[in-house]
């Protein structure tokens, strides 16, 4: 089975009302009509780079995946048996 793929280049220069949190979410179409799942991330337009906490893995211990904010006090874990 060969898979192409295609790269989409997005340029996006915010005037300043669109300061703050932006959303965009995207999915892709194949030849056939099928669409994707759709996925979304969203842009902090105007913020300084956030205070980031890494983590750290420890044996026997789980995190969360992703950006975790030094000021975020709860989260949550999914897991499987």
């Amino acid at each position: 089975m060969c898979v192409d793929i295609y790269q989409i280049v997005l340029n996006w220069i915010p005037k300043q009302s669109q300061y703050g949190p932006q959303g965009f979410c995207a999915g892709a179409v194949d030849n056939t009509s099928i669409q994707s799942s759709e996925w979304c991330i969203t842009f902090l337009v105007g913020f300084d780079s956030p205070n980031l906490i890494r983590t750290t893995a420890i044996q026997g211990t789980a995190s969360p995946i992703g950006t975790v904010f030094a000021n975020q006090s709860i989260f949550s874990i999914q897991g499987k048996k």
